[in-house]
């Protein structure tokens, strides 16, 4: 507990401050989407409307679709008195919170008191649920749901059946999809297909079990299709782009842990007795596969990678549990099958191996590097075989202490894990920066009662202010529909969707952009603010 009210300490301290600018910068979204995810709850509170004006394409934004999200956050910001990003992100610490419990007694359960400070220790040291815990975005919320389901589904005191299992990991997941937001199917059709794969495979009522989870199975991929199906890039698919796992860049030691944590549940146990346990194929299934689901969409940046990250640290722990009971086990020694898996699991390992010493070592080695130190990628696809054809020798050089060697270099990474996240989240709360409000305070100044400003980052600059925002994007309130809601000012960040909008309106006649002033920069980009007058030149 003690593990748990320091992390608590530490997500609530400077919990009004900017994301981090130095964790996933090229993700954008992660930066300012907390502002158009919360706008409707805001306006709600503080203009007693979802909408800044009766037009806004918009409308009540994520209202309807993720109820699950926003009324936490009405009740958050009623509660706090204010419209600021805080109390929202306070709900997902909320999550974090009740998943970090559910843990804590999950594990003491199934492995004893011993295990508790580990499991609350690795989720606390986490970077990415860190950062995510402080977030007013989805992510949390689907984490909370996605592994409180998964905690209820395998509770050592509830003994539920195969179908019970599978059918509360699917109705877990048709009110995260629903609720929360539909792409969270990505993350539980995986573990759903993991699970019923293996209780086929496993189990001596299999038909009975194949035709109950298969049925439910099929209409939850019909009624989700639509969060994964239109977002499939089969032209882009290449074994390059399937072995790019960007989870990494998240959380390296997370994901090493993953891989070193199946490796060694395969060595101990065996492959047929793996698949036996509901709960180690949904966490594989749900840590290896997403990478791989991701990796076929047009559109995946870093943050949709996020819910599968617990996964890895769960799958350590379990690990470390499975070796601690059966010590050196043969397990798998001599089943071909138990070897074939995890050589197969040694190419996404030195994927993410060889990708993390690239991203994070090497720029700091003491050599001269140029301005953009790094490897390219062909030499990487050249090096990457190299890197297997390691661990693979390596495994078969020391397949007579494979069991005690994956877990020493699984105890080490734990090290690792602890040092280095502690690391980045000191980096983080030792130089908060305030850049939205400050811009946010300039705007007030500039923006009168009654007058609307609109863009793509226009919600996240005016969270806690009095200025109405419209959020613009290509899809939104663009150039073309503007005229209906007409908003008075107009925040050009630089982005797509911004130049896309600016350009639209500087060919329509019926509208004069004229340039106001600088509002500074946020995330590396400088804000520009034109004013914007309707109804012809002048």
């Amino acid at each position: 507990m003690l593990l748990l009210a320091v992390g608590l300490l530490a997500r609530s301290f400077a919990l009004d401050a900017d994301p981090a600018n130095h964790y996933i910068p090229e993700d954008i979204g992660y930066h300012v989407d907390e502002g158009y995810k919360t706008l409707a709850p805001r306006n709600l509170v503080r203009f007693g409307t979802t909408t800044a004006h009766p037009e806004d394409g918009y409308g009540d934004g994520w209202m309807s679709a993720s109820p699950v999200t926003q009324w936490p956050y009405i009740y958050a910001f009623r509660w706090a008195g204010t419209t600021e990003l805080t109390p929202a992100r306070v709900v997902s610490l909320g999550y974090f919170l009740l998943v970090a419990l559910a843990l804590g007694y999950f594990v003491w359960v199934r492995w004893g008191g011993w295990f508790v400070p580990l499991a609350i220790g690795l989720f606390v040291a986490d970077i990415t649920l860190f950062h995510f815990s402080r977030s007013a975005l989805f992510e949390m919320a689907i984490i909370g749901f996605m592994y409180l389901g998964l905690l209820l589904a395998f509770a050592e005191r509830l003994r539920s059946g195969r179908v019970l299992s599978i059918a509360i990991v699917i109705l877990v997941g048709a009110i995260a999809s629903y609720y929360i937001k539909l792409s969270s199917a990505v993350y539980l059709l995986p573990a759903i297909g993991g699970m019923l794969g293996s209780a086929v495979v496993t189990s001596r009522r299999s038909g009975l079990i194949f035709t109950v989870a298969a049925a439910l199975s099929i209409l939850f991929l019909y009624s989700t299709s639509q969060a994964w199906l239109s977002r499939l890039e089969l032209g882009q698919l290449s074994t390059w782009t399937v072995l790019q796992n960007d989870m990494h860049l998240l959380a390296p030691t997370t994901t090493i842990l993953g891989y070193l944590g199946t490796i060694l549940i395969l060595r101990v146990k065996g492959l047929s007795e793996t698949l036996k346990d509901g709960y180690h194929v949904a966490l594989i299934s749900i840590f290896v596969l997403t990478p791989l689901v991701l990796s076929l969409f047009a559109y995946d940046p870093l943050r949709y990678y996020a819910p599968a990250v617990p996964a890895g640290l769960l799958l350590a722990i379990e690990a470390i549990g499975v070796f601690r009971k059966r010590m050196d086990s043969a397990g798998g020694q001599g089943d071909w099958k138990s070897w074939l898996a995890m050589l197969l699991l040694c190419i996404p390992l030195a994927t993410v191996i060889q990708n993390s010493f690239i991203e994070y070592v090497l720029p700091w080695l003491p050599f001269l590097q140029g301005e953009n130190p790094g490897i390219s990628e062909p030499v990487q696809k050249v090096l990457l075989p190299i890197t297997v054809g390691g661990l693979i020798c390596g495994m078969f050089v020391l397949h007579k202490h494979l069991s005690v060697t994956v877990s020493a270099a699984l105890l080490a990474t734990v090290a690792l894990h602890f040092i280095i996240c502690t690391a980045w989240q000191y980096r983080h709360l030792s130089a908060p920066t305030y850049d939205a409000q400050r811009i946010g305070n300039l705007l007030a100044t500039i923006v009168k009662e009654g007058e609307l400003v609109g863009g793509d980052w226009a919600p996240m600059l005016t969270a806690g202010t009095e200025v109405r925002a419209i959020y613009m994007d290509r899809h939104y309130n663009n150039a073309a529909t503007i005229h209906t809601v007409k908003p008075r000012y107009f925040v050009d960040a630089g982005r797509a969707d911004d130049e896309h909008n600016m350009s639209g309106m500087l060919a329509r006649k019926d509208i004069t952009v004229t340039e106001i002033s600088s509002l500074g920069s946020f995330h590396g980009h400088e804000l520009v603010l034109y004013e914007l007058h309707f109804g012809g030149a002048g």
